[in-house]
């Protein structure tokens, strides 16, 4: 690697879908072309145990950027709120959630 940064242009992505609502602190996780997006904070210290989806449908060749938003629900009991936490991919197919402000670091909760 030479250490040089190589910059790609800037496109606009068209947003479609229900996008999360404004918050910080949250994860996000690429798997395979999507992007997971859980938890975090937003206004007046509440916290989320959300999970939202972004797919990406990119075509280069025509410079078109799209990417749809989606909210994900789950079949089984989610992981408590919180924030400031840590989110990884394993084997494209398991998203682990672990720790996060006021959560115990040892346990992590598999989605």
């Amino acid at each position: 690697m030479s250490g040089k940064l190589i910059f790609h242009h800037r496109h606009k992505v068209n947003c479609h879908g229900e996008a999360p609502s404004l918050r910080d602190s949250q994860s996000l996780t690429q798997i395979n072309n999507f992007c997971y997006i859980f938890g975090g904070q937003g206004d007046n210290d509440q916290l989320f145990n959300d999970l939202f989806l972004l797919d990406f449908d990119i075509i280069e060749s025509e410079k078109k950027f799209n990417a749809t938003w989606k909210l994900i629900e789950t079949k089984d009991s989610r992981p408590s709120k919180r924030t400031s936490h840590s989110a990884i991919a394993y084997k494209s197919k398991y998203l682990f959630i672990i720790g996060g402000e006021g959560y115990p670091i040892g346990i992590i909760l598999i989605y």
